[in-house]
């Protein structure tokens, strides 16, 4: 390879890359976030009206939780099956 590494697409693609993957972040914890506001107005809203359930499971959390294994999952059949 040529040792002027300005010219090189590939310096580029690859700043673009990055780019792209902290926007990705940041928009995923953005997403998380705002669940989280609104869980936690949901929240206020049953103390105030004394309906809260001390049992009541967490019903957000789960299904978060269920998500991340389930694209874990994915992703791991992914490589198994690509490689």
């Amino acid at each position: 390879m040529p040792g002027n590494s300005e010219n090189d697409p590939r310096v580029y693609l690859a700043a673009e890359r990055t780019l792209l993957a902290w926007i990705r972040t940041g928009l995923a914890m953005m997403g998380l976030n705002l669940s989280a506001a609104i869980q936690h107005v949901h929240f206020l809203r049953e103390l105030r009206q004394g309906a809260w359930d001390v049992n009541r499971p967490a019903r957000s959390a789960m299904i978060v939780a269920l998500a991340l294994a389930l694209v874990g999952l994915g992703v791991a059949i992914y490589l198994l099956t690509v490689r």
